[in-house]
């Protein structure tokens, strides 16, 4: 197999997997972030490390940002905001997570595969769902040329770093303005 038509491959496979995002939710998800005191992240395994990206990006936008898994995470409340990624919604620590932000009056994003409505029922406490037609890890019936939920994974970055372009755009902050508070203890 040559790495050409793996590439192809992947980018029709990223296409496909984000052709029918829905505006209204993301607008609705973008006014969630702009209203939030504070944004709070989370996700497991590669999920998390999507998480972590997006949480970057928030910051060195002026937002106030962390990741849940962080020691110096402070607590969650009713003005703030969890966003959830993660391809079943249901793992056991991610369950744990959005109970306690629920129970603690916060709203509640969950970016995840696209579900059935008898899945949604069954993921409780979601203020809004995100849906992101990809395969994940256990989607062994769905065909993808990537591994596991790679594909689910590479979706939810593309989208997130959309949204960072649309929260830019609307806050007036330039690239040049990210940079100012990228890590310098590097």
């Amino acid at each position: 197999m040559k790495i050409n038509y793996i590439i192809n491959k992947i980018e029709k496979e990223l296409k496909e997997s984000l052709k029918n995002i829905n505006d209204k939710k993301t607008n609705n998800f973008i006014d969630l972030i702009l209203k939030s005191k504070k944004t709070f992240v989370a996700g497991q395994g590669r999920s998390g490390l999507i998480s972590e990206s997006f949480a970057m990006r928030l910051m060195q936008i002026g937002q106030k940002t962390y990741s849940v898994w962080d020691s110096t995470t402070p607590a969650i409340s009713k003005d703030d905001l969890l966003i959830v990624i993660s391809g079943s919604g249901k793992t056991k620590m991610i369950t744990v997570i959005i109970e306690e932000a629920k129970k603690n009056k916060a709203k509640i994003v969950l970016i995840t595969a696209k579900k059935t409505p008898k899945e949604k029922a069954q993921i409780k406490n979601i203020d809004l769902f995100i849906e992101i037609d990809a395969k994940t890890k256990k989607d062994y019936n769905q065909s993808s040329i990537e591994p596991l939920g790679t594909l689910f994974e590479q979706a939810s970055l593309i989208y997130l770093d959309a949204i960072v372009i649309i929260l830019m755009k609307k806050l007036k902050i330039e690239e040049k303005d990210l940079g100012k508070k990228h890590a310098n203890l590097e």
